[in-house]
């Protein structure tokens, strides 16, 4: 029991320690790359920002609109932990790399 306990407690370490957690950042056309991007009222402007900045396990929605970006992610996931990137509930999303 003690054994499975320890284990236990090494795993919530390294998952807290190494960023495996989710969070969730949000883009907007109305967003602001200067902000935080983990509410819906301070979103990052672009897709480009987020796919620089975030971890493993991390979630990116993004709100109605038209993104004319390139996407080139520049972090990756992990097989047990991907990084998520969708629309934002029902909102309509374009991306336009031209």
């Amino acid at each position: 029991m003690k054994r499975k306990t320890f284990l236990i407690g090494i795993a919530f370490f390294l998952i807290n320690h190494f960023g495996f957690s989710q969070t969730t950042y949000y883009i907007s056309t109305l967003g602001n790359d200067a902000d935080n991007g983990t509410t819906i009222s301070t979103p990052w402007k672009t897709i480009k920002k987020a796919l620089t900045t975030v971890s493993a396990g991390s979630i990116i929605e993004i709100f109605t609109g038209k993104y004319s970006e390139k996407i080139i992610p520049l972090v990756t996931g992990l097989p047990s932990n991907y990084i998520t990137v969708k629309n934002y509930q029902n909102d309509s999303v374009v991306i336009d790399g031209a």
